[in-house]
């Protein structure tokens, strides 16, 4: 169990107030303030009150009595659903208000509850937000600053000291979007920068950032850039069930190409939306990450699939569409990057190896009934001749 002293100086360094800071507020000395940290000596009774005040806590709080933070927890969670359900009497500013003002009475008592203290902030945050969009917002400037500090200081206090890695990701988004409040971009987009690639992404709050801002042009490139990543994640996803099924065997081949063109269809589509801006110097890989490149997986496995059942032709056919992509991509090659270097072999490799994938995965030796077949024969020759 902590001791009065390590509690209120955890406390304090949660109100980000200094020693000095503390010791002015109270009217007392910097000295008396570092004792009671140390347990040196309680501060009188009469200071409690106040103490708490400045902290921003109950009593109870400072002094660790009283207090069952699960059952209080089940009981703001009971608090919000009646809110939700309209079963509860609404501040005169609102629902999201109300939200905050609830949430705000409940971290009086456990300062240390990142996750209320997350919902509290984000609750704060859209109240301000409403508020300025409808243009009624009635709280004076020294309101607005002061409401806007406090949902800041919440932010910051998660993102300073929770270690949970969803929260600190849904903290710097919730920063960066308060610093749009103020119209300061540089510092919204600072915290941004500090968010991952996936779930809640850089690219979200950028995205939002750019619509605050009204920079048509960099939203249209940001909204391109998500639809284009929607739409990867969509055809990845369609690849993962058709693989699932295919999996099951021979009796469920039927129904495996069935998705396999599901993928394709989506595969196309992504080809006619998102080809020709590509980054190919810098995006593309030997992997999921390029139209041709997505083309060329579904294929050999529709391939393979075909093999099973003993569709050769169907498999043949796949393997002239895998050749012509693959002479696509070769083109693309020769445009981007410079013959002779590390990644042109590598993806000159990986070209030339694509009819591979078309058996490897049904026969074990190269001599087999598909690579004896003339047209595969052809579509061998075609990409052995590249150079």
């Amino acid at each position: 169990m902590i001791s009065f002293g390590q509690r209120l100086k955890m406390l304090r360094h949660e109100s980000d107030i200094s020693q000095s800071d503390l010791a002015d507020a109270l009217g007392v000395s910097v000295q008396s303030v570092s004792k009671w940290e140390c347990d040196a000596y309680y501060p009188d009774v009469s200071m409690l009150l106040p103490l708490s005040s400045v902290l921003g806590v109950t009593a109870d709080c400072l002094l660790g009595a009283g207090s069952n933070e699960k059952e209080d927890l089940e009981k703001l969670e009971m608090t919000i659903k009646d809110i939700n359900s309209d079963n509860y009497p609404l501040d005169k500013e609102g629902y999201l208000y109300t939200l905050y003002k609830v949430r705000k009475e409940f971290l009086k008592a456990y300062p240390l509850n990142y996750s209320v203290k997350t919902e509290c902030a984000e609750s704060l945050y859209f109240y301000l937000i409403d508020k300025l969009r409808k243009g009624d917002f009635t709280v004076s400037d020294e309101k607005f600053e002061s409401l806007w500090n406090e949902g800041v200081k919440m932010a910051q206090s998660v993102r300073g000291k929770d270690t949970d890695p969803s929260r600190q990701a849904y903290v710097r988004c919730y920063l960066a979007y308060y610093y749009t409040l103020k119209k300061d971009w540089d510092s919204a987009e600072l915290y941004a920068n500090e968010l991952p690639e996936e779930g809640v992404s850089k690219l979200d709050a950028m995205l939002y950032i750019a619509g605050q801002k009204e920079d048509h042009q960099e939203f249209e490139k940001l909204t391109r850039e998500k639809a284009k990543k929607c739409s990867l994640n969509n055809v990845c996803a369609l690849i993962a069930v058709a693989s699932g099924v295919s999996m099951f065997g021979n009796e469920r081949k039927a129904e495996a190409l069935e998705a396999w063109n599901d993928a394709m269809k989506a595969a196309l589509e992504f080809e006619r939306l998102f080809k020709w801006d590509w980054d190919w110097k810098e995006k593309m890989q030997i992997d999921l990450s390029h139209p041709l490149a997505l083309k060329i997986e579904i294929l050999i496995n529709m391939c393979v699939d075909h093999l099973a059942v003993d569709q050769l032709n169907l498999a043949l056919d796949c393997v002239e569409q895998i050749t012509d992509i693959g002479t696509d991509l070769y083109g693309e090659l020769l445009k981007n990057v410079q013959k002779g270097t590390g990644k042109y072999k590598v993806m000159l490799g990986f070209i030339k190896s694509i009819p591979l994938g078309c058996y490897c995965r049904v026969f074990d030796t190269d001599d087999n009934i598909l690579t004896r077949e003339e047209r595969f024969k052809a579509c061998k020759a075609r990409l052995d001749a590249l150079e």
